[in-house]
């Protein structure tokens, strides 16, 4: 303070100076926690609550965050700086997640501000435990059986970060089978047998700080199956007569060995023979020889199966033939099966006959399986109907003796009639008579004919006489003709007049509707030409064109005569 005094009459002035006191805000957007750091569990943790500048420094508090025993505060201020750091010594699990609070305050500043830094804390996977799983696999003692599967189960506790990495030892050394939750022994193998199984599990902790965290240790007891000594190979025999194999077990224990899916009867021991006295075709098939052996606990059965296949051959007496009954032409990829049970496979043999007579024996489109034979039709036409006969053999004999056996089928095709023997123009000299024939042939047989004159009223019967009749009629079937039965329509023209001429339509149903149609015409004395026309006008005048139009001849042929008078 200072003080300043003048004299004046009568007057006495006294002044007072009083220095100011200046305040100026911190820099609120400095305010930050650091370092933003991971830590390591057992590791003294240190970080501090940081804000820049201000007059005076701004005040810094941390609030308790997990435990105080462990937490200490200091301030480490500098002339421009507010540091308020926080100590947490020998850091723990614990603390993962927690979160500690610092605060600001300052007069410039109304209301105090906050950080909130959130611990992150790394800490090793607890001991992990090591059990037989039975889950997915038995209990022990485990089988070297393909059958059977065997498990263990390494459980961990989780540690931070919880990703984490098990490895499997055996008796000390690394296992090759992969870093699984579960070492699968799928089927156990007896090398294993007393091997000491552990489990190792790291994280990024174990690996930044060098530790092992290893389980406690199973050590495997794995029994053996028996050993099947058998001739597995495929085995013939012929119907009736007898069959024998030897099945043999050795294992430990000893094991008792039999034979399934047969009506075995021989002795119990590490030997059994199979004997069929006299085979049936019913003996085709699998037979099973089943060894087993007790295990050191009842609930644990031994035991091992091999197999061979035994086929026991005969004819094919028993053939079926589908296919089917009634179709049209032109349908396509029509399909005969035949088959034939036999062993071995048969050899098939295809004919096609209609009316006792054979058509074909050799076919473009069959093909076999072992037990049938398709014979495929591409597309039907008359000449496919009549009777299918599949024929199979197979060199032995059925039950009744034979080597051949067969099944038929008739196969009826649908066709549109069509006319096989019939002109198309008939003339004839104004009264007199005319026959007109018309032959056909129409599967299955027509159920109407009919004749109609398409230009005006069919004549009446004074005129025109119609009958029909049936004829045989000889087709091409395939490579051969076969005769079979056809139609003929008879038109009998009395005496053919000028009203008779025109069309007639002959119309047959079998439910596939055909249409047939023939011209009447009378020849007589024909008209005499007309237009007659000569041109002379060549260039030397020594040739002349002569030209007429021909009159109606009723469609016969006409000569003409040229006549030149001088």
């Amino acid at each position: 303070m200072a003080e300043w005094t003048h004299a004046l009459p009568f007057l006495l002035i006294t002044l007072v100076c009083i220095p100011a006191v200046i305040t100026v805000p911190p820099n609120a957007t400095s305010f930050n926690i650091v370092p933003a750091e991971v830590f390591y569990e057992g590791d003294d943790a240190y970080f501090d609550c940081v804000m820049d500048g201000g007059q005076p420094l701004a005040t810094l508090a941390w609030s308790q965050c997990v435990d105080q025993l462990r937490e200490t505060s200091e301030s480490r201020n500098t002339a421009t700086r507010s540091v308020q750091r926080l100590t947490i010594l020998g850091i723990n699990r614990t603390y993962n997640s927690k979160t500690c609070t610092c605060t600001a305050s300052h007069p410039e500043i109304m209301t105090s501000q906050t950080l909130v830094k959130v611990l992150t804390v790394y800490y090793p996977p607890g001991a992990p435990v090591v059990s037989v799983d039975t889950s997915k696999g038995g209990r022990l003692p485990w089988l070297a059986n393909p059958s059977f599967t065997g498990s263990l189960q390494c459980r961990v506790t989780p540690g931070n970060p919880d990703f984490q990495e098990i490895s499997w030892y055996n008796n000390g050394e690394i296992d090759p089978y992969r870093s699984l939750e579960y070492r699968m022994f799928d089927p156990p193998d007896k090398i294993y047998n007393g091997r000491n199984f552990t489990c190792r599990v790291s994280n990024k902790f174990t690996r930044e700080k060098g530790t092992v965290v290893e389980s406690n240790g199973i050590v495997l007891d794995i029994q053996y199956t028996p050993v099947i000594t058998l001739d597995q190979s495929n085995a013939y025999v012929n119907e009736t007569m007898s069959f024998r194999r030897t099945c043999s077990a050795e294992g430990n224990p000893t094991p008792t060995v039999t034979w399934t899916g047969a009506s075995y009867r021989g002795p119990i021991g590490p030997v059994a023979v199979l004997e069929l006295n006299a085979t049936d075709r019913s003996d085709t098939g699998s037979h099973f020889c089943y060894a087993s052996s007790n295990a050191s606990k009842s609930y644990l059965p031994l035991s091992a199966t091999k197999s061979f296949t035994l086929f026991v051959q005969h004819g094919p007496d028993e053939v079926t033939l589908n296919m089917p009954e009634n179709t049209t032409e032109n349908v396509t990829n029509i399909q005969l099966i035949c088959q034939a049970y036999g062993l071995p496979a048969s050899t098939f043999r295809w004919t096609h006959s209609l009316g006792g007579e054979l058509i074909r024996d050799t076919f473009d489109h069959v093909t076999e399986t072992q037990l049938s034979s398709t014979l495929t039709l591409h597309k039907l036409t008359y000449q496919d109907m009549g009777t299918y006969r599949c024929e199979a053999e197979n060199g032995y004999k059925g039950r009744d003796g034979l080597f051949v056996y067969s099944q038929s089928g008739l196969l009826n095709v649908q066709a549109r009639p069509r006319v096989i023997n019939a002109k198309k123009l008939y003339v004839v000299e104004k009264d007199e008579s005319l026959d007109i024939n018309i032959t056909f042939h129409s599967f299955p047989k027509p159920h109407k004919i009919s004749i109609t004159k398409l230009d005006s009223i069919l004549p009446s019967s004074d005129d025109l006489a119609i009958s029909n009749m049936s004829v045989p009629v000889s087709l091409p079937f395939h490579t051969k003709r076969i005769t079979v039965d056809g139609s003929l329509v008879r038109l009998h023209f009395k005496s053919v007049q000028p009203r008779l001429e025109g069309q007639y339509q002959l119309f047959v149903n079998n439910t596939l509707p055909y249409f047939y149609t023939v011209q009447v015409t009378i020849s007589d004395r024909p008209d005499p030409p007309q237009h007659l026309a000569i041109d002379t006008r060549s260039r030397n005048h020594d040739k002349a064109a002569v030209s007429w139009s021909p009159g109606s001849n009723g469609g016969h042929e006409q000569i003409f005569t040229v006549m030149y008078t001088k």
